[in-house]
């Protein structure tokens, strides 16, 4: 089976923006949203960072979710995914349920969550450890909770290449609804290292503050902080942007 595959939503929570037409205008445009920041964290191995400003995850997490328990990463895929739902203007019914999807990629996943814990154990009673830390730091938490979000019962997917995992995320998805395992798919990433990068990827900082955005990447090809979330509703028979 090869069938034809079609974009019909998109959704973004980033430091450019949190809409995908605000955010491609000013990536394009050359505009850098790198900044001096102040991390919870006491010693933080840098304080330049990309940030989602005013995101408010109670907004996105509904009335049985409370966002201490669950990392910042899954809380701005959640939200990206509702908006790329609510961009294709899809309702996920019974009969569609168990043939819709996710397909999630990230890097790092729910790296502050893992610091966050670890901190905890060496400086207070290792054995107070939060009993739900496993469900907040496992990679397929954003998955997980969206699938559960949304009520789907399709593929429910996690991809974990450093940089290409989102890219990854999409092109299996891709594969999921033309060969006919799904109808539907929510295919995206997330990255929301908010704790403070290793040393090594801080070692150009000195020079990013009056860098442009794409003299930022070009020379230290992403190893400052930086969050953000982006998903994409795929489905076999809607048109809006064909991939094939």
């Amino acid at each position: 089976m090869n069938r034809r595959v079609v974009v019909t939503g998109l959704g973004v929570v980033s430091p450019h923006g949190s809409d995908p037409a605000t955010m491609f205008a000013r990536l394009m445009s050359g505009e850098s949203v790198v900044r001096e920041v102040r991390f919870e964290s006491p010693e933080p191995y840098t304080n330049v960072a990309a940030v989602v400003e005013d995101f408010d995850p109670s907004a996105h997490l509904g009335a049985q979710l409370r966002s201490e328990n669950i990392d910042r990463v899954t809380q701005l895929s959640l939200a990206a995914a509702a908006a790329a739902m609510t961009d294709a203007d899809v309702e996920v019914g019974d009969d569609l349920r168990h043939r819709t999807g996710v397909s999630f990629g990230t890097g790092m996943g729910s790296s502050a969550a893992i610091e966050e814990t670890h901190v905890q154990a060496l400086t207070r009673d290792p054995t107070r450890v939060r009993p739900l830390t496993v469900l907040k730091v496992m990679n397929n938490a954003s998955a997980g909770h969206i699938a559960a979000r949304f009520g789907l019962g399709g593929p429910d997917l996690t991809y974990s290449c450093a940089c290409s995992s989102s890219a990854v995320a999409i092109g299996e998805a891709y594969r999921q609804i033309r060969h006919g395992y799904a109808d539907v798919m929510i295919a995206g990433g997330a990255e929301a290292p908010s704790m403070g990068d290793p040393p090594q990827f801080t070692l150009d900082r000195s020079r990013s503050r009056e860098q442009t955005a794409v003299e930022f990447i070009e020379a230290v090809a992403g190893r400052k902080e930086h969050e953000s979330a982006g998903y994409a509703h795929g489905n076999a028979d809607r048109a809006a942007i064909e991939l094939d």
